[in-house]
């Protein structure tokens, strides 16, 4: 198996639900599973691998669902993506394979069912990583307050619950009228960029993130400025 392209990313946690989004990488023709497995932490036996065949249209992504979790518990998980030789297997015949996970060990903590528990919040907007030629330009800088969040919430007590990400998660029009980005690939190229800079990326793993989109994925001040030009964009 190898590490996933983009994620994983810990979603909606609830006290026994767990969200979690991965991205594979399209194989020509072949088919392309992702699986997560998870045990309780300081536990030395892992689940049954939990498994999602990639499509195309989700862009090679897709959300695993881990259910009937212990409320308030610390969990391990392993994450990763495959093409198997056979173009018959299935979610549930590539549980039977042999498979050699991706060595890197990722958290996440169930909820705790008692309504007057304390509870802590990251909330932010506004990711600004330009692209110029598809490439990040100094994606540190835009990166590098993921680190001191990383740092602050392995500290935090109570301990952090969830990250709100108020929107803004990539500027479409980063140099705003000159070139914005206007086609499907270039959009998922920015996402996956944004998404995959080394701290926000560890942050994400191990953190519940919940998101929602604002007017510079679209375009600036959308749809103040929308155009009959833009039905297609949005």
């Amino acid at each position: 198996m190898l590490k996933p392209t983009v994620g994983p990313i810990i979603g909606h946690t609830t006290t026994n639900h767990v969200r979690i989004f991965l991205r594979g990488e399209l194989q020509d023709h072949s088919l392309v599973f992702a699986g997560i497995r998870y045990r309780r932490a300081g536990e030395e036996r892992w689940s049954q691998g939990v498994f999602a065949k990639l499509s195309i249209l989700r862009d090679m992504s897709d959300v695993i669902a881990l259910n009937n979790l212990a409320t308030d518990t610390e969990y391990e998980y392993q994450a990763g993506w495959f093409s198997p030789m056979s173009p018959v297997h299935t979610v549930e015949t590539v549980q039977e394979l042999p498979l050699q996970w991706p060595r890197e060990i990722y958290r996440f903590r169930t909820l705790s069912s008692k309504a007057n528990t304390p509870r802590a919040y990251i909330v932010g907007s506004c990711r600004y990583l330009r692209m110029t030629a598809g490439i990040p330009s100094a994606p540190r800088l835009g990166d590098r307050i993921f680190a001191s969040i990383t740092e602050l919430a392995q500290q935090a007590e109570p301990p952090i619950s969830a990250m709100l990400m108020t929107g803004d998660q990539i500027y479409v029009d980063d140099l705003n009228v000159i070139a914005p980005d206007r086609e499907y690939k270039e959009i998922l190229s920015k996402y996956r960029a944004a998404f995959s800079q080394p701290n926000i990326a560890r942050l994400m793993s191990n953190t519940s993130t919940y998101m929602i989109l604002d007017d510079h994925e679209i375009e600036d001040n959308w749809p103040t400025n929308e155009s009959k030009a833009d039905a297609y964009l949005y």
